[in-house]
């Protein structure tokens, strides 16, 4: 079995990590890019060419560069890593699928 594996609810796994709050950690940030795709037009009404930062299915800073975006962010105490950021286009994006 795996040090993965063994590791039980509470438990520090690789590198120190709780596993536990990673997977919740994942599971936020699954359901923010979710909320990201339903509100598309809306956000792009609203924050077109912009760098949006989501916590919690909510836009919590915008900015016109990334960089920016980081430094409110930080400036507010909250660490840019911990949220979802993303570009908002000022068009749909249309996507091409190729069946290989």
């Amino acid at each position: 079995m795996s040090d993965m594996e063994q590791k039980t609810k509470g438990e520090v796994g690789i590198e120190g990590l709780d596993l536990e709050e990673e997977a919740r950690s994942l599971r936020a940030f699954i359901k923010d890019w979710e909320w990201v795709f339903s509100q598309e037009e809306s956000l792009r009404m609203k924050y077109p060419k912009k760098v949006i930062a989501v916590r919690r299915r909510k836009v919590i800073a915008s900015s016109s560069e990334r960089s920016e975006l980081h430094a409110n962010l930080n400036e507010i105490g909250i660490d840019p890593k911990s949220v979802l950021i993303t570009y908002i286009p000022e068009k749909p994006v249309k996507y091409l699928l190729q069946n290989q």
